[in-house]
C-alpha cells in the first residue's frame, strides 16, 4: 500500500504544503510507503526561503492499484485534483468547515476536519499521538512550525485555538528559526505579492458554495497593509468587476496594524458582511481571516 498525501487541485498554501510534506514524513516515519503530490501552483505564502528547505514531493502522479489517498487542508471534492480516488480516500484532515458530515459518513472518525488555527496543528498532534514529532526531518518541524503562525495571522486569528498555541510550543525547541521569524515571513510574503498583486489574488482566490450562493474570496496577507489598499483600490475594485460570481469580495489583513481592509464587490455582497461588522471605507479593528469569514456568511440564514 502506497500512501498518497495530497492537497487543493489549483494552487498549495503554506498550510497544505507543509501539512503534506510532514505528513508523509510522519508515515515513513512508521515504516509505511508515503509520497506528497502537490498538483497545483506554489502561491506567494510559500515564500524562497520556506521553498529552500528540503522537501520531498511530486506535482504529478502515476496512479497505482496499490495506492490510497489522505486529503490535507481541504475537504471540498469538487476542488480534488483529478487522479484522486474517492473510493481509496482513507484520511481527510481539515479545519474548513462545510464537508464533515459527508466525510464521517464515509470514513469516521479518520475524518479529522475541526474549528482550529491551522491544519497543521493537526498533524503536530497525530505525530505527537503517535511519539514521533522529534522524529520528523527538522525541514518538516519548520513547516509545521511555519504554517501554525502564519495560518492564525501570527496567532492574531479569532479562529486561533489553545491547541495551535500548544503545537507551537512544542515545535518552538525542534526548530532552529531567528527569533523574528514572524516578521521574516510575513515581509517576504508581501515582497513577493506586490511584484504582482493581482496575479496574486487569482492565484490563491477562494470559490466556494455557501449556503447556495458562490462566493469568491481573495485574500492578501500582509505585513503592513494600508499603503497597499490606499494605493491599489481601483485595481482591487476592477479585478472584483472582472469576476463572474454575483458575491465576491477582497480581504487584506494587515499583520503588523492588526487591522483588516476589506473590499465588496457590490451592494449585494456588502449586505451580507455588514452583519458581519463591514463598514464601507473602514478597515475591521481586528485580524479577520478568509476562513473567519466563510464560517461567519455561513451562519447567516436567509
Amino acid at each position: 500500500m502506497r500512501y498518497i498525501v495530497t492537497t487543493a487541485n489549483r494552487f498549495t498554501d503554506i498550510d497544505g504544503y507543509a501539512c503534506c510534506i510532514a505528513y508523509a514524513d510522519l508515515l515513513r516515519k512508521e515504516g509505511k510507503d508515503a509520497i506528497a503530490v502537490l498538483p497545483g501552483i506554489l502561491n506567494e505564502s510559500v515564500i524562497p526561503q520556506v521553498k529552500a528547505m528540503p522537501a520531498m514531493y511530486d506535482t504529478t502522479l502515476i496512479s497505482t492499484s496499490e495506492d490510497v489517498f489522505v486529503m490535507q487542508d481541504i475537504s471540498e471534492i469538487k476542488t480534488f485534483a483529478g487522479f484522486v480516488i474517492l473510493d481509496k480516500v482513507v484520511e481527510v484532515f481539515d479545519h474548513h468547515f462545510g464537508y464533515e458530515l459527508e466525510w464521517r459518513e464515509r470514513i469516521g472518525e479518520r475524518a479529522k476536519i475541526e474549528k482550529i488555527g491551522a491544519c497543521a496543528t493537526l498533524v503536530v498532534e497525530e505525530a505527537c499521538n503517535k511519539n514521533l514529532l522529534k522524529d520528523l526531518d527538522m525541514s518538516s518541524q519548520k513547516l509545521l512550525y511555519t504554517a501554525i503562525f502564519a495560518n492564525s495571522l501570527n496567532l492574531k486569528s479569532s479562529n486561533t485555538t489553545p491547541r495551535d498555541i500548544h503545537a507551537l510550543e512544542l515545535l518552538a525547541p525542534l526548530v532552529d528559526f531567528p527569533s523574528n521569524w514572524q516578521e521574516i515571513y510575513f515581509e517576504a510574503m508581501q515582497k513577493n505579492i506586490l511584484l504582482d498583486p493581482i496575479n496574486s489574488l487569482k492565484n490563491d482566490l477562494k470559490i466556494t458554495e455557501i449556503n447556495g450562493k458562490e462566493w469568491a474570496i481573495g485574500q492578501l496577507e500582509l505585513w503592513n497593509g494600508k499603503a497597499f489598499f490606499d494605493s491599489n483600490e481601483q485595481n482591487l475594485t476592477d479585478f472584483l468587476a472582472n469576476l463572474r460570481q454575483e458575491y465576491a469580495f477582497v480581504t487584506v489583513p494587515s499583520i503588523l496594524e492588526g487591522k483588516t481592509y476589506v473590499l465588496a464587490k457590490n451592494e449585494t455582497t456588502r449586505m451580507v458582511l455588514r452583519k458581519l461588522g463591514f463598514e464601507d471605507k473602514v478597515p475591521l479593528s481586528s485580524l479577520r481571516s478568509r476562513k473567519e469569514w466563510i464560517s461567519g456568511i455561513n451562519e447567516q440564514k436567509d
